[in-house]
């Protein structure tokens, strides 16, 4: 599941709920990343949520090879080239 994108369409309520929990997702979802952006559909309906659609796609970067998340910044500093930038920030 760390190979994947995970995009959020949604609009109304649905957008604000999910809006206000953004910051977990990708933790939670146990997913390289997620994206929520604003769409007015078309959605396929569910009893617990209204105009929300779901789409899964392979994350874009390189492997973490701390976390395995893929992220953009692998590399990106010089000393610890195979890790990401939220790792760089937690060794040191």
């Amino acid at each position: 599941s760390l190979d994947a994108l995970v995009v959020l369409k949604a609009s109304g309520e649905t957008l604000q709920l999910i809006k206000d929990v953004e910051p977990v997702l990708k933790d939670v979802c146990i997913v390289s990343k997620v994206e929520v952006v604003r769409s007015e559909g078309p959605y396929v309906e569910s009893t617990e949520f209204n105009n929300l659609g779901i789409e899964i796609k392979k994350a874009s970067g390189t492997k973490c090879a701390r976390c395995w998340h893929y992220s953009e910044d692998v590399g990106a500093n010089a000393s610890h080239p195979l890790i990401c930038g939220n790792c760089v920030s937690q060794i040191l």
